[in-house]
């Protein structure tokens, strides 16, 4: 063999082999959440899960404490944005947060399926 071909097919499997790696390795997110969930398991578990729940049997005082028409609105959007995501719209959710950590957490959904 020549050392062109050599090349060649050391360069393959070490391609091959970081992505055999990659695919293996989900890249985990605050949240419980992963890169690359799809818009359904995102939704479908957590925090989200319980949330929608909750709007779906107008137990406001579950999602916040804070003000009845907060919350109102905070379930439209939730509803809005899961619709959109699961929909395979592009979709950009942010949710309340980890008030521990005083952050708030966004996520983008494109094509039914959560990225970066």
């Amino acid at each position: 063999m020549n050392k062109r071909t050599i090349r060649l097919l050391a360069l393959t499997q070490i391609l091959l082999a970081h992505g055999a790696f990659a695919q293996t390795l989900p890249m985990k997110v605050k949240g419980g959440h992963q890169l690359g969930e799809t818009a359904e398991q995102f939704f479908g578990e957590g925090r989200e899960k319980d949330l929608l729940s909750a709007c779906a049997a107008k137990d406001f005082k579950s999602v916040t404490e804070v003000d009845k028409r907060l919350a109102k609105q905070y379930c439209a959007e939730l509803a809005d944005a899961r619709q959109k995501a699961v929909g395979g719209k592009r979709c950009v959710y942010q949710t309340a947060g980890d008030s521990t950590e005083l952050r708030t957490d966004t996520f983008t959904f494109a094509d039914g399926q959560r990225g970066v």
